[in-house]
């Protein structure tokens, strides 16, 4: 699936993942404010300010990632995102919101997942089908 076509390629959210996949460091910092938080609630983690977020990312241990930008909603102060990484270790789907403000990126709550890694519960799986 293609980038959203109705969100410009100048929105925050989109400039920063593609400028992640680029390798571009200072350039994904520039679209952060200076008060910018990121929380993971499912291993309970929050990256307070760019420098903390932008290492995390730079320093991310995954061979060879690759990022794109699957879906991205803007509803002007706000936004969210379906990005799918894939390395040599595998597919991570991530579904991030976000809060903007001037332009920059302030608060995201990002929730990540390794595709294929949790079994369906058997309670469910007659009632499902694998992807």
């Amino acid at each position: 699936m293609a980038a959203s076509p109705e969100v410009p390629a100048a929105h925050p959210v989109r400039q920063l993942w593609e400028r992640f996949e680029a390798r571009e460091w200072s350039a994904a910092g520039a679209v952060l404010a200076g008060d910018f938080v990121c929380e993971w609630p499912q291993t309970s983690e929050r990256f307070r300010g760019p420098r903390n977020y932008l290492a995390m990312n730079q320093n991310h241990p995954a061979p060879n990632w690759h990022i794109t930008v699957l879906r991205l909603v803007d509803a002007g102060d706000t936004a969210a995102a379906e990005v799918r990484v894939i390395s040599d270790d595998g597919i991570d789907i991530c579904l991030g919101f976000y809060d903007i403000r001037d332009g920059r990126l302030v608060h995201a709550v990002e929730y990540w997942t390794n595709l294929g890694t949790v079994p369906t519960p058997a309670w469910r799986a007659e009632y499902t089908e694998r992807m």
